[in-house]
């Protein structure tokens, strides 16, 4: 989290006051840290409680993946995204993404980052 959260923080910095963050993780404890950085006011996330199971061995069950396609789907949708280098979930979100700016925020190479991360930059135009 430590790479990642300053680059969030970079990119809210060249946005509007009212632009929203969309996490998609399969790490719980990534998403309350994020939460808790920015305020559950301007970050945006799968409702926990449905999806906690899905943080755990139930991981490829119908509902999880179900989840995971809906989340694809809106990050897709952002306006920019700020992916992991080394998640292949990031992988298939940049392609089929419509995002005018992809950047890389993680990488299982530079440190303690550990846990596949994925966020979208989303206006407050879109819809989530």
């Amino acid at each position: 989290m430590s790479y990642f959260i300053p680059h969030v923080r970079s990119q809210l910095a060249k946005m509007e006051s009212t632009a929203k963050v969309y996490v998609a993780s399969d790490s719980q404890e990534a998403i309350t840290t994020l939460v808790s950085t920015f305020g559950s006011e301007r970050v945006l996330h799968t409702n926990l409680s449905t999806a906690r199971d899905c943080f755990a061995r139930h991981r490829r069950e119908t509902r999880c993946l179900q989840i995971a396609m809906a989340e694809f789907k809106l990050l897709s949708l952002a306006e920019s995204l700020l992916i992991s280098t080394w998640s292949s979930a990031s992988e298939l979100v940049t392609r089929l993404s419509l995002a005018k700016s992809i950047e890389t925020g993680c990488d299982a190479t530079e440190g303690e980052d550990k846990e596949p991360l994925r966020s979208g930059i989303v206006s407050d135009d879109d819809d989530p």
